[in-house]
């Protein structure tokens, strides 16, 4: 019956069946609700889009990610939306390739992306980083999340042969701050000694986060400078990761 009427001629039906769809609906009411939001009216796809997001069910998601991969033009800045707010990090494929292609607003999509993208993206992501100077910022979040749900170091393989080519110092920052969070301490340990002091900094504050025993001899080398800053945060890196190792078997 609600699925019915979504479609009533009275505004105030459709409202309310689309709420209550969203309450108790499962995957049967994604079609519907997808199908009708690409003939919304602005006032209509915002509960469309709340409808969508609590919708419950195991299947649910599956069939989200069916009808996004369908979906028109028009309808994926909204859709997209929806995947951001359930979490789809499966998803992340398909909204990259809508920011590509312009069918999603860059700024969107980054932001989307800053949210579900996943590991299988880091390569592509780590190619747009080089490609798309003026949206670093944005790509290099999404970046960050999907190098945070990676499994192993090995993962930034991509990443660090970027870091070795990259030219921009810009770039090379935002990478840093990827491969900290996947773990790449050989990688951090040589942007110890990066050009650019920012990168240099970058590095000195990963390592502290994700560094072992040996690499507080390395941060203690680095924080000999005369520059304060990387003396301060490499200082810091040191005692962060000394705080963390066994006194039985910490350094001398």
């Amino acid at each position: 019956w609600l699925i019915a009427h979504i479609a009533d001629p009275d505004a105030q039906i459709r409202e309310t069946a689309i709420q209550r769809l969203g309450e108790c609906g499962d995957d049967q009411a994604v079609p519907t609700l997808c199908a009708r939001l690409a003939g919304a009216d602005a006032a209509e796809r915002k509960p469309l889009v709340v409808a969508l997001t609590v919708l419950r069910g195991e299947k649910v998601d599956a069939s989200l990610l069916a009808a996004a991969g369908k979906a028109a033009p028009t309808t994926r800045p909204f859709l997209a939306d929806v995947l951001r707010q359930r979490q789809l990090s499966e998803a992340g494929p398909l909204v990259l390739a809508w920011t590509r292609d312009g069918s999603l607003p860059s700024r969107d999509g980054w932001r989307v992306l800053a949210d579900i993208a996943g590991p299988e993206l880091l390569a592509p992501l780590t190619a747009e980083l080089g490609k798309n100077p003026e949206d670093r910022k944005r790509i290099g979040k999404a970046l960050l999340a999907a190098a945070k749900r990676a499994d192993s170091p090995q993962a930034g393989e991509p990443l660090a042969k970027r870091f070795a080519t990259a030219t921009e110092a810009a770039e090379r920052e935002i990478l840093a701050q990827a491969l900290g969070a996947l773990g790449d301490r050989l990688t951090l340990r040589k942007a110890l000694a990066d050009l650019d002091l920012e990168v240099r900094l970058a590095a000195a504050r990963a390592l502290g986060e994700c560094g072992e025993r040996s690499d507080i001899a390395p941060l203690l080398a680095a924080a000999d400078t005369p520059e304060a800053r990387q003396n301060v945060l490499a200082l810091r890196a040191g005692l962060q990761l000394l705080g963390r190792v066994d006194p039985a078997t910490g350094p001398d």
